[in-house]
């Protein structure tokens, strides 16, 4: 049996996808967009329209990948096409924020995703930081947590809109370990995103 340390840092030592650049096997360099796991700087670029133009036509030749890697460089930017781009991506609007279909609806309850400790209400993360953990309606201390927590089959359980990680490691490494799964969730997206989406869908979602 593989020793839970042991285990979580083979995981993220193979997913470690936190540069804003990924790079694959033949030295191509893969554009990631800033969501809600990840935040990647983003500039006016005078190339988004061209990158969103380019795209369509990949889409209507049938090549997925290519649409898809067009469209996060165009939605790199804070340019009017990186909205379009970003529909395309499987984003949403919700409030000022860009998100997928479960991450909507956690910021749609008032939670927000923080990268130490999964999706919190924003009033407790004092008391988290503080070495507090919920526990129903009230709060104990971290080691109690970790004591609730000590089988896999009871442990911590942090879901992001494409993973859902169960540890009995600790909830601050389920966090970092999702937030690095969901980066190389967009790098997977870009290299076999054809596998599980269609360029008709990805038509509809050109417009809008």
């Amino acid at each position: 049996m593989i020793p839970r340390i042991v285990l979580y840092r083979l995981i993220a030592c193979l997913f470690a996808a936190g540069s804003v650049y990924a790079s694959v096997a033949r030295a191509e360099r893969l554009p990631l967009v800033t969501d809600i796991y990840s935040s990647v700087p983003t500039q006016r670029n005078a190339n988004a329209k061209t990158f969103l133009q380019q795209a369509r036509l990949a889409c209507e030749a049938g090549d997925v990948g290519q649409t898809l890697r067009l469209s996060m460089l165009a939605a790199q930017s804070d340019s009017d096409e990186a909205a379009t781009a970003r529909r395309v991506l499987g984003y949403q609007k919700v409030g000022q924020q860009w998100a997928g279909s479960y991450a909507a609806r956690r910021i749609e309850r008032g939670e927000v995703w923080n990268t130490q400790f999964g999706w919190i209400e924003p009033a407790d993360l004092p008391k988290l930081q503080a070495g507090q953990r919920p526990l129903g309606s009230r709060w104990i201390t971290a080691e109690d947590d970790a004591r609730r927590h000590a089988t896999i089959e009871k442990g911590w359980k942090i879901r992001t809109d494409h993973f859902q990680i169960t540890t009995n490691h600790s909830r601050e490494a389920a966090a970092e370990l999702a937030t690095r799964l969901e980066a190389l969730y967009q790098v997977w997206l870009q290299q076999f995103g054809g596998f599980s989406l269609k360029p008709a869908e990805l038509l509809k979602r050109f417009d809008g």
